[in-house]
């Protein structure tokens, strides 16, 4: 996904680097998918391209499209996806916690929000 954003603004491996303040192999190792950005990094891209990490993470069609969970979650949701989690088990448990809050209302640790 950062090669066809890269490359669909008229970027260079160097430009992006230059941004970041790492080096162009490095970006060039993410876009072979040799290595991974740090989740600083993946925060960082995704505000620079303007999408959601979620994109940047799944590739979905549409960079557009914003995850299922609120932006302040985007620091949680990597820390698990970088543990070993897929987005669809981080997405199957954010349904689960949110239908345990509507059904089981009365139980004082569903009642907190689910960044707390």
């Amino acid at each position: 996904m950062l090669k066809a954003l890269r490359t669909a603004k008229g970027l260079t491996q160097q430009d992006i680097a230059n941004y970041l303040g790492v080096t162009p192999e490095a970006v060039g190792n993410w876009e072979r998918g040799t290595r991974e950005p740090d989740l600083a990094t993946l925060l960082k891209l995704a505000k620079y391209f303007d999408v959601a990490v979620h994109y940047l993470l799944t590739g979905t069609d549409d960079p557009n499209r914003r995850p299922p969970w609120p932006e302040e979650w985007e620091p949680a949701v990597l820390t698990l996806v970088s543990q070993g989690y897929s987005p669809e088990e981080v997405l199957e448990a954010v349904r689960l916690y949110r239908v345990l809050q509507k059904e089981l209302p009365d139980l004082p640790h569903l009642t907190k929000p689910l960044d707390q």
